[in-house]
């Protein structure tokens, strides 16, 4: 498939949009930073590896991938032998990052307690509805 969704080249050109949102990330922090691989697995999740310059550390270069894609999973590393830091990021598609927004949003105590509330006011509506009919 040569990394082509639909043949078009529609995901290629997404996979060229999160890189260079990747890239801006990162060359906020390291102005050094420099992309290395852009691809995407079995899952149709983006791969974008990340080189960064000499002035940046692992923690900076995590922070800055995390804000950017708070449901993406990144993984950083120091190379031993030149001292360069390196992060690969695995940005989720549209479809799992609604679902883990959507599982986040419902463990929420206040979302939690706004499902309660509903709940109790339309069981007291029917219950209402219900005396007036048979009364």
């Amino acid at each position: 498939m040569n990394g082509e969704a639909n043949g078009n080249g529609a995901s290629n050109h997404t996979c060229d949009e999160v890189a260079q949102r990747v890239l801006d990330a990162c060359q906020k922090r390291d102005e050094g930073a420099t992309v290395t691989y852009v691809g995407r697995n079995d899952d149709d999740q983006t791969i974008v590896r990340v080189r960064s310059g000499s002035a940046s550390s692992v923690g900076a270069l995590q922070a800055s991938m995390q804000g950017l894609f708070p449901f993406a999973r990144v993984r950083t590393n120091e190379c031993v032998l030149d001292g360069t830091m390196h992060a690969e990021i695995i940005v989720p598609t549209a479809q799992d990052e609604w679902r883990y927004a959507c599982s986040d949003a419902s463990n929420n105590v206040s979302v939690k307690l706004m499902k309660l509330l509903a709940f109790a006011l339309a069981a007291a509506g029917v219950s209402l509805y219900l005396h007036d009919l048979y009364l």
